[in-house]
C-alpha cells in the first residue's frame, strides 16, 4: 500500500496516541468491545448539544438525497384489491370476455392510429424529440448536481461531526475550506461503489438468466434463490467497505485507493463488530420510526383540530357557496404542509444521528489510523577515507 502524501498525514498519524485506551483490546470477546449504551448516549447528546448545527445540514443532506452510510433498501408496488364483484346485474363471463377483448382491440387501434398521426407530422414529431432530448438532459444535470451536493453535504456533515466530538469545534467557513474540492473525490468513490454493485448483481443474476432462456424453470427458481440469498451476503459486505472507505475519505484525507484499502481492511478486521454495529442500528431505527408514527399521528389529531376550527370560522364568514374551497385550502395550509414539515424534521434527525452513530463506530474500530508512510531509507554512513601511506622523506 503507497503511502499518502497529504500535508495533513502527520497530524492524523498523532491521533493514534492521542487516546491509548480508544480502541478495542484484541483480548476482549467481540460482543465487549463496543459499549453500545455509551455509544447510542454518546450520539444521541452530540446531536442534541449541537442540534442547531447539525439539523440544518441534515435537512440538506436529505433533500439531496439522504445519507449514504447505511445499506438501503426500498419496495414499492401497486396493490390492487378485490376480486370481481358479484351479483345479479353482473353480465356472463362469455359476453365480459368479448367485451374486454374488443376494448383492446380498440386501444390497440386508436395507439397505432395516433402513431401513425405523429409520423406523418414531420414538425410534431421532431418537436417531441426534441423536447425529450432536453427534457432527458434537464433531468440528468439535475441528478448529477444533487448527486454532487449530497457528495459536499456528506463531507462537511462528517467532519463537523468531527471536530464537534473531538471537543475542538471549527467554524463552518473553516470545515468549508477544508473540504473544498474533496467532493469530487467522493464523488467518484460512489461512481466505483456503484458499478461494483451493478457487477455483482449481473455476476451473481446470470445463471438463473441462463436457465430461463433455456427455458429449464426448476433450475431457473433454484438458482434464482441462492442468487437472491448470495446479492444480499455480498451486498451487505460492499456497504461496510464503502461505508468505511467514506469516513476514511472524508476524515483522514486520503486518496480514493488508499480509502478503499483502509476500509477493506477495518471491515476484514472487525467484521463481527460491524455485523452487531448493524443489529443495533436496525433496532433502534425500528423503535424510532415506532416512535415517529405515534408522533406523527399525534401532530395530525392536533392539526386536524385546528383545522377544523379555523375553517369552520372562515365556513361562517364566507358562507355555504365555498364550502368545498375552504376544506381543501385550510386542509392543506394546515394539516398538509405542517405535517410534511415535521416529517422531513424528523426524518433529517434520524439521518443525522445514524452518520454520528457510525462515525462513533469508526472510530472504535479505526482509531482514523491512516496507513503508516514509507519509512525513508536510512543513510549509509559515509565510508572513511583509507589511510594515506605515510612516506618517508630520504635522508639528504
Amino acid at each position: 500500500m503507497s503511502a499518502p502524501k497529504s500535508s495533513g498525514v502527520k497530524k492524523l498519524l498523532s491521533n493514534k496516541n492521542k487516546t491509548p485506551g480508544f480502541l478495542p483490546s484484541r483480548q476482549a470477546s467481540w460482543l465487549n468491545r463496543i459499549d453500545y449504551l455509551k455509544l447510542v448516549q454518546k450520539t444521541v447528546q452530540i446531536f442534541w448539544t449541537n442540534r442547531k448545527r447539525l439539523i440544518g445540514i441534515a435537512i440538506l443532506l436529505l433533500l439531496t438525497g439522504g445519507q449514504a452510510v447505511t445499506f438501503h433498501s426500498s419496495f414499492s408496488g401497486n396493490f390492487s384489491g378485490g376480486g370481481p364483484e358479484s351479483g345479479r346485474d353482473n353480465p356472463p363471463a362469455e359476453n365480459q370476455n368479448w367485451q374486454d377483448s374488443l376494448n383492446q382491440i380498440e386501444s390497440q387501434e386508436n395507439l397505432k392510429t395516433q402513431i401513425r398521426d405523429l409520423l406523418d407530422n414531420k414538425q410534431r414529431l421532431y418537436s417531441g424529440i426534441a423536447a425529450g432530448v432536453l427534457a432527458a438532459i434537464a433531468l440528468i444535470a439535475l441528478v448529477i448536481v444533487l448527486f454532487g451536493l449530497n457528495c459536499y453535504f456528506h463531507l462537511l456533515y462528517i467532519n463537523t461531526v468531527k471536530y464537534l466530538e473531538s471537543g475542538k469545534p471549527k467554524p463552518k467557513r473553516m470545515i468549508k475550506r477544508e473540504i473544498r474540492g474533496r467532493w469530487k473525490k467522493l464523488f467518484l468513490l460512489r461512481i466505483i461503489f456503484g458499478v461494483v454493485y451493478l457487477a455483482s448483481l449481473a455476476l451473481f443474476m446470470f445463471p438463473a438468466l441462463f436457465f430461463v432462456w433455456q427455458k429449464s424453470w426448476p433450475m431457473a427458481i433454484a438458482m434464482g434463490g441462492f442468487s437472491l440469498l448470495a446479492i444480499f451476503i455480498v451486498f451487505m459486505m460492499i456497504s461496510y467497505v464503502f461505508r468505511y472507505s467514506l469516513y476514511y475519505l472524508a476524515t483522514c484525507n486520503l486518496s480514493i485507493k488508499e480509502s478503499i484499502d483502509s476500509g477493506y481492511e477495518v471491515f476484514s478486521k472487525f467484521w463481527k463488530e460491524s455485523v452487531l454495529s448493524s443489529v443495533v442500528n436496525l433496532a433502534l431505527g425500528i423503535a424510532a420510526m415506532f416512535t415517529a408514527v405515534v408522533f406523527l399521528f399525534l401532530c395530525l389529531i392536533v392539526l386536524a383540530l385546528v383545522a377544523v376550527i379555523i375553517g369552520f370560522i372562515i365556513y361562517l364568514v364566507a358562507g355555504m357557496v365555498h364550502a368545498q374551497g375552504i376544506a381543501i385550502g385550510t386542509g392543506v395550509v394546515l394539516v398538509l404542509v405542517p405535517l410534511l414539515i415535521i416529517a422531513i424534521f424528523l426524518a433529517a434527525s434520524w439521518q443525522g444521528m445514524v452518520v454520528v452513530y457510525w462515525y462513533l463506530i469508526f472510530q472504535q474500530i479505526a482509531g482514523c489510523k491512516v496507513p503508516e508512510p514509507e519509512k525513508a531509507p536510512a543513510l549509509e554512513k559515509a565510508k572513511k577515507p583509507a589511510p594515506r601511506p605515510v612516506i618517508q622523506k630520504e635522508e639528504e
